[in-house]
């Protein structure tokens, strides 16, 4: 406890004497020049993982709960992306929600993959991994910057 008390006691003397802490940029920092495979390694992780997890819903069907309200019986949505059909999704309600994005986005599953499940399925594991690497890579680079003493 002693010990912490005089490094803190030390730090303010050489805030007082105008001496500021050097701000070394990450770029720069030993450990980023030697592991910078470290990133891609756990970006391929987190593919690994939700591959694992979401994977074998490629297998599935739709189902019975709201998939009809959504995609197969909704004839705006089931014939693809065409300019009529984005206008209706930013316009119109449908399965008591407004939401666009959704909308074009099943719009656009059905455009490349018909009414074929497993397409469906491959749309939503690929955005997940995506949002899981976009995460990782937010929170690991809006951190602050590391200071040196000395």
């Amino acid at each position: 406890m002693k010990h912490k008390a005089r490094k803190q006691a030390g730090k303010k003397q050489r805030l007082r004497a105008g001496s500021a802490p050097r701000i070394i940029p990450r770029s720069s920092h030993p450990d980023t020049q030697t592991r910078w495979w470290l990133i891609p390694a756990i970006c391929l992780g987190l593919v690994a993982i939700t591959w694992i997890v979401f994977g074998q819903t490629l297998a599935f069907g739709f189902v019975n709960y709201d998939d009809n309200d959504y995609v197969y019986d909704n004839p705006n949505i089931t014939n693809g992306l065409t300019l009529k059909g984005m206008l209706w999704a930013f316009t119109h309600f449908h399965a008591d929600s407004w939401h666009p994005l959704t909308t074009i986005s099943h719009m656009l599953d059905c455009q490349l993959y018909g009414l074929q499940p497993w397409g469906h399925h491959l749309t939503n594991v690929l955005l997940q991994a995506t949002a899981a690497i976009l995460l990782f890579l937010v929170a690991t680079t809006h951190q602050p910057p590391q200071t040196a003493t000395g």
